[in-house]
């Protein structure tokens, strides 16, 4: 709901208005006022207009009813140029006074209730920054259908505004057809909600909102708990602005660069030497910010190297699960854009990035994408480093992926790899699905019988061809025994750890040490030791050989298990699984010590970092366990690897949203209801303790 009006161009769209008395000017416009009192509209004078307590500073924050609010002023207040009455209002009651101005189509003769009250109600059902409390005093306008002349009188009769009051508290109207709302109007609103479970470093907030570029700015305050606030902006200002695609309000990983805070990587030492940036990241500003809203930056592990569990990391808490006992572990680099979506209803997707797993580990939400993150602050390794997108509903994280893929494709990188035909083209299914019978094992009987019972729905229900293969066996007879993959994933990590290091490492404590008389920053155990290591033994001549080596396998895995010579994109996708298992990851690392393991060549997290296939997470189901935490039984989320060869990212996704919106012939065995025979074979998820 902005001041900025970005809703001239709009059919309807309600605006959150705060008026400061001491800037009005009386303009003789005709607007009208319907009350109680009268059967048809009068002039009027405001009575009883109740100002907002301000904390007047640069940031205001005030309540609207028993919601917390905020609204920065660092732009000039603007007349607001149809209120005339202002002169009346008591010298006490000047200050900020909250309306909702509708568009409604101001060319019927009266306004009857049926017209006013759908608005409202389709308004309150789809946003959650206008709230009840904000219709005490409404503006009607005309939409952009209206043709009428500047001196029509829309009409509301008594029983009209009777209703309202009654229905909406509404106590005050003011209609006139002769009023438009420049773009240059108003401060905009945002609601504040709080970080419970302390995923983000800071929110994210936009003084001056135009360009497209736009300077953002933290937004730093604390609840009277001590959580941090996230000014949450209205869905409706820009709702039927973007086709449908958006607007989205997106968490960024504290990896990406925005322009006008800083980024730390993960490292408060990195954050306060360098400062804030003047540049957002490329990938980023590929977004249209009308559609893509930045609500907060989340946590991220130092410089997104490999952590797991509460006790590696020192610079950052790391962030709390909604799932399950609380206890959970989110897992990856990625940690704060998982935890959070899976926590929080008002956050629609996360960006993250994934090198080895940050991405596809974090089992509690679905997505996963692959091209290049141009632009993000700190590089890890530049084989596998990949943009990837958090989301709970898988339709709004195909259309996310859609619309920033087909930007994407005009910015592409020599070495990137993006989603290939971004535009929607009808479903073509592949011809089968390999099911790697030993990387999907789960070493928890019941989540097995989940995932057993998908696959099979899926065969069933879109008729596809399943063949099954023994993975390991396959890397076996090609030469790829256990010591040789264990020798690869060796020199993934070293690798990884010389790329980060040459990279960002070197000049980061170079520069750190001139500043601080030679001394080096407290940096968290992964990222010491890594960089400790890529000092000691690291060299470009290294790197090569093992970029070599990667490249040999990514040539063997597309040609043998995909057939590249033989098959197009789409025509085999293979299901396998990240080997958790089915059972819980806890945040405490000696909780964990009894979870048997799933003996595979590979982990699996580490399959598509080596080989360069496309890889998307699924959840698919939930099993039951005992928390060693709460002691009583939660629920764990099941999830699936759906995999396509590279650059086959746009096929997988297509297929993935025919997983969401095919009526599935069996019911969905993540919920178990009989009813559910009307779902797609995947769905949207919750938010807390269960995902289902």
């Amino acid at each position: 709901m902005t001041l900025q009006i970005r809703t001239a161009l709009l059919a309807a769209t309600p605006l959150l208005l705060l008026i400061p008395t001491f800037n009005l000017r009386v303009t003789r416009l005709s607007t009208w006022l319907a009350d109680s009192a009268t059967s048809r509209l009068s002039a009027h004078q405001i009575q009883g207009l109740d100002a907002i307590a301000i904390d007047k500073t640069d940031e205001l924050k005030y309540h609207v009813g028993n919601v917390t609010y905020f609204t920065p002023t660092h732009a000039p207040v603007q007349v607001f140029p149809f209120i005339h009455y202002a002169n009346t209002l008591p010298k006490e009651q000047e200050g900020f006074f909250p309306l909702t101005v509708l568009r409604l189509p101001l060319d019927q003769v009266v306004l009857d209730y049926t017209t006013i009250s759908s608005i409202i109600k389709e308004y309150l059902l789809i946003d959650d920054v206008l709230t009840p409390a904000w219709l005490e005093t409404l503006v009607l306008v005309p939409n952009n259908t209206y043709q009428g002349k500047a001196s029509t009188i829309t009409l509301i009769d008594k029983e009209t505004f009777a209703r309202l009051g009654q229905d909406y508290n509404v106590k005050r109207v003011f209609v006139d057809p002769s009023f438009t709302l420049p773009r240059s109007i108003g401060l905009l609103v945002y609601r504040l909600y709080s970080d419970t479970y302390r995923t983000f470093l800071f929110g994210l907030y936009k003084p001056l909102p135009h360009g497209d570029d736009p300077q953002y700015q933290a937004f730093r305050e604390v609840d009277e708990r001590g959580y941090s606030l996230i000014p949450i902006a209205s869905r409706l200002s820009t709702l039927h602005m973007n086709n449908g695609n958006g607007p989205f309000r997106i968490g960024v990983k504290d990896l990406y660069d925005i322009k006008g805070v800083p980024t730390s990587a993960g490292s408060r030492a990195y954050g306060e030497m360098y400062g804030p940036v003047n540049q957002t990241a490329l990938s980023l500003r590929l977004l249209d910010p009308e559609t893509a809203i930045f609500v907060g930056k989340t946590k991220t592990t130092a410089f997104a190297a490999k952590a797991f569990a509460h006790e590696f990391q020192l610079d950052e808490q790391q962030p709390f699960s909604p799932r399950g006992d609380g206890w959970q572990n989110c897992v990856g680099s990625s940690h704060g854009s998982a935890c959070a979506v899976a926590a929080y209803d008002w956050l629609d997707l996360a960006l993250g990035s994934d090198t080895a797993g940050s991405i596809r580990v974090p089992v509690t939400v679905i997505g996963y994408s692959r091209y290049h993150t141009s632009g993000q602050c700190c590089t890890y390794w530049e084989y596998a480093d990949a943009a990837g997108v958090l989301a709970r509903d898988p339709n709004i994280f195909a259309k996310f992926i859609r619309a920033w893929s087909s930007l994407s494709l005009s910015h592409r990188a020599p070495a990137a790899t993006f989603l290939e035909s971004p535009a929607y083209s009808p479903v073509r299914l592949p011809h089968s699905l390999l099911v790697a019978t030993d990387y999907l094992m789960q070493t928890n009987p019941t989540a097995q019988q989940v995932v057993d019972k998908w696959v099979q729905a899926v065969q069933d229900t879109l008729g596809l061809a399943v063949e099954k293969i023994h993975l390991d066996s396959v890397l076996e007879d090609a030469g790829y025994a256990a010591e040789s993959v264990e020798r690869l994933r060796n020199t993934m990590g070293e690798s990884a750890n010389w790329w980060s290091w040459s990279k960002v490492g070197k000049q980061f404590l170079e520069n750190y040490a001139e500043r601080h008389n030679g001394q080096e920053p407290g940096l968290d155990p992964g990222i010491r030791s890594g960089w400790s290591m890529a000092r000691k033994s690291g060299s470009w001549e290294k790197y090569q050989a093992n970029a070599n080596r990667f490249t040999e396998f990514q040539e063997w895995f597309a040609n043998n298990i995909f057939k590249e010579q033989e098959l197009t994109c789409g025509d085999q996708f293979l299901i396998s699984s990240m080997g958790i298992g089915g059972w819980p990851t806890y945040g405490e690392h000696s909780l964990n010590q009894d979870v048997p393991p799933r003996r595979t060549r590979f982990e699996g997290r580490d399959l598509c970092t080596f080989a360069g296939c496309a890889e998307y997470m699924i959840p698919i189901g939930q099993v039951p366990y005992h928390s060693k935490v709460s002691n009583v039984v939660e629920q764990q989320a099941v999830t699936i690897s759906l995999i396509a060869n590279r650059h086959c990212d746009s096929e997988l996704l297509r297929f993935i949203e025919t997983l969401a919106q095919v009526r599935c012939l069996l019911p969905r065995w993540s919920r178990q209801r009989a009813d559910d025979v009307k779902a797609g074979l995947i769905g949207p998820l919750k938010t807390g303790r269960t995902a289902f």
